[in-house]
Parts: structure tokens; C-alpha cells; sequence
């Protein structure tokens, strides 16, 4: 995902450390479980790469010469055969299927680990924790050796709540690029392909985004244009595949049930018209008998497969006319195929025994044998155990995450609930599921609760408060210029270097029409540089160039307070008047402030790795000062000490700055993070000069920006 060019240039590298972590606190699992688990619907996927009917096919199409259908997704059938079949080459399924799940669990543990990153600096629950409970969390690891549909449609899931948090962290302006609108729209196909239900959840989120994020119309259509090519997908391209489509029964599941309850409890109060109607597509009289409170398939595949739109029409009929009648045995029907889900039983864990099978038939396609014949699996007796028990009940997660979801919707926090939709509507799904307490269904739910406690808890009260808007600010932003950038230039004695400056700054075009507003801050010079600034004004009379003199030295935090109270532009940005800096990255800079609306944003050295740095010294004890402001204020610094730091014009004229000298740097930071503001980051140039060259700053400065940091956080 190419979303926000912070995460595609910053802590690249902490990413992948934390993907290897995980990866490596899964391998135990792989490694116990070798060559893995399978299940009854991944053995439905392998027959039918290998052309062999199943069960399913009978229910979906009565062609007897189709032998395969899309009740279990065909990228399993795919994917899964194809390992198989990969298998048979080597001469070897075991290691096959071993080789599947390594790639598996590697590129989860990628997508989690991006995920990890997004909630890093928005949440109070400490990093460690969030990366502890995704790594050792024995239910993530033992999910990882499933050769299954569910672990796969659990990642889609996770992976496509990442482009959900941008739209939420940028309010939707990140649609303005074409690159995360098309990473956006495959990763809603891959949605969709990965379950069934896929497609209905995409179209809430197409409703979601055209209620939320109307204005960004690009949104919207592209989630809309992801469904309409799935339907094209369905309709189109698996009929001329000779892929037949899924049966109606896990559509209509939950109704048969219903159905098959009343004519249990109810068969009298049946008129003979709501008898016939029910039996054009359910055998009313004979269906009763088959009923399971807690499982569909008795009832659901005794449907008549050849019904036609006429008859589903009369069924509906009867159906609600039932329903009038007896509601609450309808409802009693539901909740006994679902309840096991939102509460509390003691019965059902999320990771039991009855995937542990060993498969190994020399009649079969499938040809698999455990290294181990009776491997250590999670068992029911955890859930007798006080308290831990609950983290490993169904009945308990499941609710947590719902509670959650109502209470991002009760705080009104609209774009951080649109990053938990996916796992919100799953719960949905839980109520028509077709077997109570079967855990596969609730992966993707569990998969993303960590995330949902993150976004519940942001680090900051104020931005939870309002819905991550910026916090409130005593100036308003009318009194600005919206479509101009202020550059404040504290110069002491820089005669010889700021006409270079000047030229290389209004050299630079800024985004969207954007115009510069130079205010030169002349703090008491004793060479030429009043001459100096004057002249270049004089010989740029086109540009916007304001000179302030002070008429003596007060150091560069004085300088910079000068410069606020000639502030015009909607933004604001530091610029020293040597040429360590590339004012060409003042564009860059300017367009994340505004795509993303972002309230503050520092150009950081250390993101890039060409930069060179004035000495050790400097480099470490530039590292040293990011590091106290992390510690003391929860921000995620690489380089607080950066000359770049631009801003909202109305929140730095707001601060009550106090800075004299160079402590400015960590004066703005520590004001700015205590009013609940995350400073983002991105990489910048960087070409240090020399104490010959005229570098001011020394150890001294650093010991004090420390100090200031302190002072500031007691």
C-alpha cells in the first residue's frame, strides 16, 4: 500500500522487524502441526481442481456436466488444489502444504504489522502490548496452520482495513491519488473473492462511503465500480468457466431454519395455500423432523434445487405469513443457531479440536500424514479457567467487538469506525451463520479486536473527543490566507549564504497554486546581511519578501516570535537562512499538510538514509533529544530538532512560545503535543555545514532543548 508517503519511507524497517517477529512466534505452531490442519471444505476445494463432483455441486446446478461451483470460492479452489497438485511434482504434499502455510503466515504477519504501525501513534495502549498480544496470543498461531478458507478471508479483512484507516486518518483526501484508488479497488476485489459474504459487506462500505465522504465522490465509485466487476465476475466469467455459482441454500439458510422450527412447533396453524407455497421450494411437512437448533445443513440442503423465481416468490409469501403469526419462534430459531456468539458458555473456544485430523488414504487425492501423532491442540478446558478463560471464548470476544464498534458510532467517530467496518458487519454475518459456535466464522472478528481496542482508546482525550478533529485553537483560520505558505527566516550574520537561499526559495513551486509569503527576520546582524536582503528584495520587486530588523540579537526562538506576528499564510513553515535545507522539499511538505490536513508535520533528516550529518555528536545527540520527547510526550519523533517544521498558521499563533535561543525546537514540540496534536513526519535533504561555515548550534543547545523538554512535561 503506497497511502501515505510516511509509511512508505518511515520505520520501513520497524515494519519488517515486527513482521519477522510475529512470523517467527507462529513457526512453533507450523513447525507442531507440520505439515498443518485441514478441513472437509478444503478437501471440497482439491477435489474440484482436480475435476471430482462434491456434495455442493449437486446443490448449486443440476448440469451434471459441471463439477465445480463457487460455494467454497474458487481462489481455493485454486490456491488449495494447486498446492496439492504442487505436491504431487515434487513428490511430496507434505511439504507442499507446509510451504503454503509459511507464505500464509508470513504475509499476515505483514499485514498486521502494518496495521500495527498505523495505530503506533494513536492509541494510548503502549506498542509493545499491541505487537505482544498479535505475537503471543496462542489462538493466532494455531489459526496459522489452517489450510482453510477462514484464516485466508481473516487476512483480506486485516488487509483491507489499512486503506480503510487512510481514508479515516487523511478524511478521504487520500482519494485524490490514483495509485491508492486502484491498491484500494484490488484489494475490495480480493475482499470479495476471498468469502461469499464479501460482496454484501463491500456494498455497506459503498453506502458507508457515500453518506461519510459524499464530497470525495472518487471514493464512493471506486468501491462501487469493485462490486459491479465482482458481479461481472459471478454472472459472466465463472459461467464461462463452467463455474457453476453457490447453491441458494446459504442465502436462504437462516429462513429455512426458521421455517423448519415452525413446522416443528406450529404445523397446524400452516393454511393449506402457506403449505404448498413453503413446498415449492422446502418440504413444509417432512422438514420439521430434521431441525438442529444449532446447525443449518439438516434442514437447508433438503431444498429443491430446481425451484424456479415463481416459486421463491410464493415461498416468500408464506414465509412472512408465518411470521406474522408466530414471531418469536422465528426469532427463537435465530437465536438458537447463533447465541453461543454473544454470550458467555463455557462450551464453545475459538480454537478447538476438530481440525486436528490426520488425512491419509491411499485411495485419496489427498495424501497428507502429521509428523506428530497427537499434538499438543488448545483445548475446551481453558474456558473453566477464571478470567483467561473469557479471552478464549466466542461469547466473550465477540460481544467485546461489538461493544466496541457501538461505541466508536455513539461517539460519533465516524472515519475511525469506517476502518473497523469490515469486522463490524462480520458480526453481522454471525447471526445468519449457518452453524453455531463455529469459530472459522469469527476469525476476522478476533483478528481485529486488538485494532478496534486501539482506535477506542487514542492517545490523546481531546482528539477522541472530537472525533480527531484538531483540538480547539484560540485564532481563527479566516484571518488567514488559505492559499498561501508564510516561510519564516531567522538570519544572524548569513550575508553571504541568504541571497542563495532566496533564490533557491522562490526557485520553488508550490502545490495547487499555493503562493510563498518570505518573512526575513534579521535578529540583530553585525555584517552585511540588512544590505544583503534589501538588495535581493530590491531586485525581486515581483516577489512577496517582508524584512524585519530587530535592533539587537535575542537569539533565534526571539527571531522566530517576531516572525508569527507578520504571519499571512494559512501555513507557516521554519526556514533557516543557511543552505543545510533544500527549500525544494517545501512543496512536498506542503502538499502532506493539505491532502492529508494535517495540523503540524516536521521534514526529518534521519528518515532519509543519503543525508550526512555534521559529525557523530551531532547525529546521536540529535537522536538523544527525538528520544526524550518520545519518552515524555508518546510522540514518535525521528527528528525533533529539524529546522522543518511547518504548520497551521491558527495553532502556532496560539501557543504561548517563551523561546529565546534554540530551545524553540523542543518548546513547539512539547506545547504542541500537550494540546493532544500527533506531529507527523516525513523525509527531507539534508547538507550539514561546518562551525568554519558558520554553524551556531552546540552541545550546549542540546543539554538545553533536554531540559526544556522536562520543564515543559512537569
Amino acid at each position: 500500500m503506497n497511502f501515505l508517503k510516511k509509511y512508505r519511507h518511515n520505520k520501513r524497517q520497524w515494519i519488517w522487524r515486527v513482521t519477522l517477529l510475529l512470523f517467527l512466534c507462529r513457526v512453533p505452531f507450523l513447525v507442531e502441526f507440520y505439515p498443518g490442519n485441514f478441513f472437509y471444505d478444503t478437501s471440497s476445494s482439491v477435489e474440484q481442481f482436480f475435476g471430482y463432483k462434491d456434495t455442493h455441486i449437486a446443490y448449486a446446478t443440476s448440469d451434471p456436466t459441471i463439477v465445480r461451483s463457487n460455494h467454497h470460492p474458487v481462489i481455493y479452489t485454486v490456491l488449495f488444489g494447486g498446492t496439492i497438485a504442487l505436491g504431487n511434482a515434487i513428490g511430496s504434499q507434505n511439504v507442499a502444504m507446509f510451504l503454503f502455510l509459511l507464505l500464509q503466515a508470513g504475509l499476515t504477519a505483514w499485514v498486521v504489522a502494518r496495521l500495527l504501525w498505523l495505530a503506533r501513534c494513536r492509541t494510548r495502549i503502549p506498542t509493545g502490548v499491541m505487537v505482544g498480544i498479535y505475537a503471543l496470543y496462542p489462538v493466532f498461531g494455531f489459526w496459522s496452520t489452517m489450510m482453510l478458507k477462514d484464516p485466508f478471508f481473516a487476512m483480506a479483512t486485516l488487509w483491507l482495513m489499512i486503506p480503510l484507516a487512510a481514508i479515516g486518518i487523511t478524511r478521504g483526501r487520500i482519494a485524490r491519488r490514483p495509485r491508492f484508488l486502484l491498491s484500494f479497488f484490488l484489494l475490495l476485489l480480493l475482499f470479495e473473492l476471498s468469502k461469499n459474504q464479501g460482496v454484501y459487506i463491500a456494498s455497506l462500505i459503498f453506502l458507508y462511503c457515500l453518506v461519510v465522504y459524499w464530497r470525495q465522490w472518487r471514493l464512493p465509485t471506486v468501491v462501487l465500480s469493485a462490486v459491479l466487476v465482482f458481479q461481472v465476475f459471478l454472472r459472466v466469467v465463472l459461467p464461462a468457466c463452467h463455474v457453476a455459482q453457490g447453491g441458494k441454500q446459504e442465502l436462504y439458510g437462516f429462513m429455512f431454519q426458521q421455517v423448519a422450527l415452525y413446522a416443528r412447533e406450529h404445523p397446524e396453524d400452516a393454511t393449506p395455500e402457506e403449505r404448498a407455497d413453503i413446498s415449492r421450494v422446502l418440504p413444509f411437512d417432512t422438514v420439521g423432523a430434521h431441525y438442529v437448533a444449532t446447525l443449518q445443513d439438516s434442514v437447508k440442503f433438503r431444498y429443491n434445487v430446481d425451484a424456479a423465481s415463481d416459486d421463491y416468490a410464493r415461498f416468500f409469501s408464506a414465509y412472512f405469513s408465518l411470521m406474522k403469526k408466530h414471531p418469536e419462534t422465528y426469532l427463537k430459531a435465530t437465536w438458537a443457531n447463533c447465541d453461543a456468539y454473544f454470550h458467555p458458555t463455557g462450551k464453545y473456544v475459538i480454537a478447538g479440536d476438530e481440525f486436528a485430523t490426520n488425512i491419509e488414504n491411499p485411495d485419496s487425492i489427498i495424501r497428507l500424514k502429521r509428523w506428530l501423532d497427537k499434538p499438543f491442540i488448545g483445548s475446551e478446558k481453558i474456558l473453566h479457567v477464571p478470567i483467561i478463560g473469557l479471552f478464549f471464548d466466542m461469547g466473550f470476544l465477540v460481544p467485546l467487538a461489538l461493544m466496541l464498534c457501538l461505541y466508536l458510532t455513539v461517539r460519533r467517530r465516524w472515519h475511525v469506525l469506517l476502518m473497523a467496518l469490515p469486522a463490524f458487519l462480520s458480526i453481522g454475518v454471525l447471526v445468519l451463520s449457518p452453524q453455531n459456535g463455529c469459530y472459522r466464522y469469527t476469525m476476522p472478528i478476533v483478528w481485529a479486536l486488538p485494532m478496534l481496542l486501539a482506535a477506542a482508546l487514542p492517545r490523546h482525550r481531546q482528539v477522541a473527543a472530537r472525533a480527531g478533529k484538531m483540538p480547539l485553537i484560540k485564532e481563527s483560520e479566516d484571518k488567514f490566507e488559505a492559499q498561501t505558505l508564510s516561510v519564516i527566516i531567522p538570519s544572524y550574520n548569513e550575508a553571504t549564504t541568504l541571497p542563495t537561499l532566496l533564490e533557491r526559495l522562490i526557485a520553488v513551486t508550490l502545490p495547487d497554486g499555493f503562493e510563498k509569503d518570505i518573512i526575513i527576520v534579521d535578529d540583530g546582524s553585525t555584517d552585511d546581511t540588512p544590505a544583503a536582503a534589501e538588495a535581493f528584495i530590491k531586485a525581486h520587486p515581483d516577489e512577496r519578501i517582508r524584512y524585519v530588523r530587530q535592533p539587537e540579537n535575542g537569539g533565534k526562538g526571539t527571531a522566530i516570535r517576531t516572525g508569527i506576528t507578520h504571519i499571512a499564510g494559512r501555513y507557516v513553515v521554519i526556514q533557516d537562512a543557511d543552505l543545510e535545507y533544500d527549500p525544494s522539499d517545501l512543496a512536498t511538505m506542503l502538499r502532506e499538510m493539505t491532502e492529508r490536513d494535517l495540523p503540524v508535520l516536521y521534514g526529518s533528516r534521519f528518515l532519509k538514509s543519503d543525508n550526512k550529518h555534521s559529525s557523530q555528536a551531532f547525529y546521536y545527540g540529535g537522536r538523544l533529544v527525538s528520544a526524550t520527547a518520545n519518552l515524555l510526550y508518546g510522540t514518535c519523533l525521528t527528528d525533533e530538532p529539524t529546522c522543518y517544521k511547518m504548520f497551521r498558521s491558527e495553532l502556532l499563533t496560539a501557543l504561548p512560545l517563551r523561546c529565546k535561543g534554540f530551545e524553540f525546537c523542543p518548546e513547539v514540540t512539547a506545547r504542541t503535543a500537550r494540546r493532544g496534536i500527533v506531529i507527523a513526519e516525513i523525509p527531507i535533504s539534508y547538507t550539514p555545514r561546518s562551525f568554519a561555515e558558520g554553524k551556531k548550534i552546540s552541545w550546549r543547545d542540546g543539554m538545553e532543548a533536554i531540559w526544556t523538554l522536562t520543564r515543559y512535561r512537569i
